[in-house]
């Protein structure tokens, strides 16, 4: 008896292992950055100055590392396949605002530490500053609020409505114009158009 065989997913679905894959690798991201950012306040020798200067940079290249892997979650999702840009740009502003918004407190925390870090500066020096306080402590609260509700929202684009062409009452199904083969032109909503696009794929008309 013949085993089943295995199917892979065609430009209408999503690999479960690929979708598993890529929310792992945003989790092991999102503990790297906690890591730094726990020890980046903590080293004030000045032989240390090479590691501090990699924990507070590498903060900001993992930042722009976890947008680029959400972004890449979205490959397969109904309105990027059928170029839905601006309903898409409905759904996602929010996540760029949240990651710009951390991106610049996250370089007001950093840069000074940097700075700090090349002139061979203290720790008294540093806090003395009570600009580096409120970056620091805005920075460490954004942090914790941004990288939890990232794995939310990443897990959340496993929902099947960003797969399948259904319309809620807040998402009206756009209007595209089809040249039929009579001389005129027919309106047919988006789902339909979609619909019958596949029927074609696969021989039923």
């Amino acid at each position: 008896m013949a085993g089943k065989r295995h199917v892979p997913p065609g430009p209408e679905s999503v690999s479960p292992y690929l979708f598993s894959a890529k929310l792992n690798v945003l989790l092991v991201l999102v503990l790297l950055d906690c890591v730094c950012n726990g020890f980046a306040d903590s080293l004030w020798d000045p032989s240390q100055y090479v590691m501090t200067i990699v924990f507070c940079g590498l903060p900001i290249a993992l930042q722009l590392l976890m947008l680029i892997l959400f972004f890449t979650l979205l490959w397969n999702t109904f309105l990027l396949r059928y170029g839905l840009l601006l309903e898409l740009w409905g759904e996602l502003r929010a996540v760029v605002a949240f990651s710009l918004l951390r991106f610049g407190i996250s370089l007001a925390a950093r840069v000074p530490r940097i700075l700090a870090a090349l002139a061979g500066g203290s720790r008294e020096e540093h806090w003395a500053n009570p600009m580096n306080q409120v970056a620091f402590c805005a920075n460490n609260v954004v942090s914790v609020i941004y990288c939890s509700w990232l794995l939310r929202r990443s897990y959340a684009l496993a929902n099947v409505r960003f797969y399948k062409p259904q319309w809620g009452p807040h998402l009206r199904p756009p209007v595209l114009l089809i040249k039929s083969p009579r001389p005129y032109y027919q309106a047919l909503p988006l789902q339909q158009l979609v619909q019958h696009s596949l029927m074609v794929r696969d021989g039923l008309l």
